[in-house]
């Protein structure tokens, strides 16, 4: 049986948050963005998210650094608002999601839709609100 520890993610993980985040996302709307345009705007996104953002990572419980997964979440105004939950295929349908989540107070906003996570989030009391992406976030030039 697999037991996965949680805790905070420090800066020196991100990267893993990042490449993640990107690479699974991308596969979302693949046709409707240009490679160079999202992984370069997506990237300063979810930059300005993890400032501001609660991240949690799931390791094996005799390796901290072996991940199961992550999820970046915050509390906005009263509300949580889910980031982005990510778990290895590898680890799926283990409860390593269902771990990540548990804190969420219920009811909860979430800012990227994906296929599995209309599944993973169908049993929470959720609505998708891509536009709390942009709390707080200010545009590089």
């Amino acid at each position: 049986m697999l037991t996965a520890k949680l805790r905070l993610a420090s800066p020196s993980e991100y990267n893993f948050i990042y490449g993640n985040w990107l690479k699974h996302y991308r596969s979302e709307i693949r046709e409707q963005c240009p490679n160079e345009i999202f992984f370069k705007e997506h990237h300063k996104i979810i930059e300005a998210i993890l400032k501001r953002s609660q991240v949690m990572v799931a390791h094996d419980q005799d390796d901290t650094d072996h991940f199961f997964g992550f999820a970046v979440y915050e509390k906005h105004e009263g509300c949580t608002i889910l980031h982005f939950v990510f778990v290895k295929d590898t680890f799926r349908r283990l409860g390593v999601a269902t771990k990540l989540l548990a804190d969420l107070s219920e009811p909860f906003f979430y800012t990227h839709w994906t296929k599995r996570g209309v599944a993973l989030l169908s049993k929470r009391i959720s609505a998708f609100n891509p536009y709390l992406l942009f709390e707080g976030f200010k545009w590089q030039e």
